[in-house]
């Protein structure tokens, strides 16, 4: 936010005004509940969809108009989700032609439930018992912290005493070489 309107010499007064209109509230509000996004109310106002967010920010109205509107849409898609994972029954027409001639007759039609959308559902509704991801709660105790670090301690004793045989082991082999070398000298 910048300094008051008043001091002319404050830093945050430059820059182009922000263009916003009151009645962009409500304007924003009906094409929400039509189902437009910010990126949608961005290019109606011919603003950048950054815009959109900081008069979120800064006007209240208009933060609570998208708010509001974006909310009916949501309804109807919730209440959507609902019927297609439990099922539901809605009445239609089919016409069909019965000795020469057409006939209407109402139907109800039934649309079966939808595991997807009911697991859809429930991992939203209920994410601790649907999740995919299960969270395993794991702690070390003392001794087991204890006995990791002596074993850690034993196995790295072993390598250095490992590497010291090894050593002494390359001593041998380069004084027998020597010995053979000096052998292979006398014979000669």
């Amino acid at each position: 936010m910048g300094a008051p309107k008043q001091n002319k010499n404050a830093v945050g007064n430059s820059g182009r005004p922000s263009g916003y209109l009151p009645e962009y509230a409500e304007q924003a509000e009906k094409l929400c509940r039509l189902g437009a996004t910010d990126f949608h109310l961005a290019d109606f106002f011919g603003v950048a969809s950054s815009t959109i967010h900081r008069w979120r920010g800064e006007y209240e109205e208009f933060a609570a108009a998208t708010r509001i509107g974006k909310g009916v849409p949501d309804d109807r898609v919730e209440r959507g989700l609902y019927e297609r994972a439990v099922g539901y029954s809605y009445e239609s027409e089919k016409v069909f032609q019965y000795q020469g001639e057409a006939v209407r007759v109402r139907v109800t039609e039934h649309v079966p439930p939808d595991p997807g959308a009911a697991i859809n559902w429930l991992k939203n509704r209920r994410p601790g018992e649907w999740r995919d991801k299960t969270e395993i709660e794991m702690s070390i105790t003392d001794g087991l912290a204890e006995r990791l670090a002596r074993a850690r301690a034993r196995r790295e004793a072993q390598q250095r005493e490992e590497m010291e045989h090894g050593a002494e082991q390359g001593k041998a082999s380069r004084d027998v070489t020597r010995e053979e070398r000096d052998a292979d000298d006398d014979a000669s």
